[in-house]
């Protein structure tokens, strides 16, 4: 008869509470060959000697895993295995190794772990840091994307060999693209290609590829979905001026990057010289799947009515006057900035449907963008 699973609790980096996973099941497949050697041992270190074989056997362990399972845990560790520091884990040792994780590492101490699986992971797929040679991007970006045209050809102007990665990359694919020549940058839209726990931004960075952000969407809104503070170490850009200080005090490599037009898509002219409309407007009336984003938030009726007032009298109730009103709450980590951003994006989208709606009455305006102006403006 099978052992009854072990269920024990722990409260992960984040400070949340979560159960963890027992049994073998609860290990990655080896990698390599070797004495075994295990990255963490999960609550029930028997399953792990289920898993080893008859020679030597080394594990690292995160000193916070360990402290909460407390002292019948360490009992449980078998005396003849050997533990290793993390300092202690070089590539020699590593790559003649058969390698196994706790799987549920990477989402419970990734900030320690992180670094660990990124450097193992490269070392037995053969990859380590690389001498710069021809220039080299990876971008990542979502299919359709707006820019992403715009920035390939401005990589290519600055001499690039461009390789476009999906917003959902995943570490298997991202060593794939490592394998294939190193880059010196990584560049990314809004965070997209890089996982909440960090895990794709440490195999970049033990690679020695330079990871960038370029938050061209309310960063506080993107902040809100990552678990770890990995972002600290990358350079973060930002189309907002307003954010670089507010982003840097939190220990962000924050810097402003304002939007730009493209030659290529404003530098020509129509076939018959003549412009077709007096003027064009093109933008989303709101960012996908924002309903689902601001889920279960509201803003107090008052305030919205000041803000409506304030419009009317040609004030912006932006971001940082709903933080002030709001209340300081915290900006990162967790996803209080959200509803923050709900005020400000109310506010902006009303301001933004007022000014179009100004402008349509007094020109013959063209409006490129999704379904939900037809709503706002009209169908015309």
């Amino acid at each position: 008869m099978p052992a009854k699973p072990i269920r024990v609790k722990i409260r992960t980096e984040q400070g949340q509470t979560k159960t963890l996973a027992s049994g073998i099941e609860a290990f990655s497949s080896p990698t390599g060959m070797g004495p075994d050697l295990f990255l963490g041992l999960g609550p029930d270190p028997a399953s792990a000697a289920l898993l080893a074989g008859p020679g030597p056997v080394r594990f690292v362990e995160c000193p916070e895993f360990e402290a909460q399972m407390g002292p019948e845990w360490i009992r449980m560790v078998p005396s003849h295995w050997e533990r290793l520091e993390p300092e202690h884990l070089g590539k020699d040792l590593a790559g003649a190794s058969r390698v196994r994780f706790f799987r549920q590492n990477r989402s419970l101490f990734p900030s320690f772990w992180g670094p660990i699986l990124a450097r193992t992971t490269l070392w037995t797929a053969g990859i380590g840091p690389g001498q710069a040679g021809t220039k080299r991007v990876l971008f990542a970006h979502g299919p359709g994307a707006l820019m992403a045209p715009e920035i390939t050809r401005a990589f290519a102007r600055a001499g690039f060999e461009i390789r476009s990665l999906a917003v959902n990359v995943g570490p298997e694919d991202l060593v794939l693209a490592l394998r294939d020549g190193r880059p010196d940058l990584f560049f990314s839209l809004n965070f997209q290609g890089l996982d909440r726990f960090g895990l794709n931004f440490h195999l970049l960075r033990e690679a020695g590829v330079v990871p960038i952000t370029w938050c061209v969407d309310n960063p506080f809104h993107l902040l809100s979905g990552l678990e770890t503070a990995f972002w600290r170490d990358m350079i973060v850009l930002t189309t907002d001026a307003w954010a670089v200080d507010l982003l840097r005090d939190l220990g962000a490599k924050a810097h402003f990057l304002p939007l730009a037009a493209d030659k290529a898509v404003f530098g020509g002219q129509d076939p018959d010289g003549s412009p077709v409309w007096d003027a064009a407007f093109v933008g989303r009336s709101a960012f996908p799947n924002r309903d689902r984003f601001f889920s279960g938030l509201d803003v107090p009726g008052e305030l919205l009515a000041e803000a409506e007032a304030l419009m009317a009298a040609g004030g912006r109730p932006d971001f940082s006057w709903w933080r002030k009103r709001l209340g300081p709450g915290p900006l990162w980590p967790g996803r209080q900035v959200r509803r923050i951003g709900l005020g400000a994006e109310i506010c902006s989208l009303g301001w933004r449907s007022a000014v179009l709606a100004a402008v349509a009455g007094a020109v013959n305006l063209k409006v490129v963008g999704d379904d939900g102006w037809k709503e706002l403006l009209g169908p015309e």
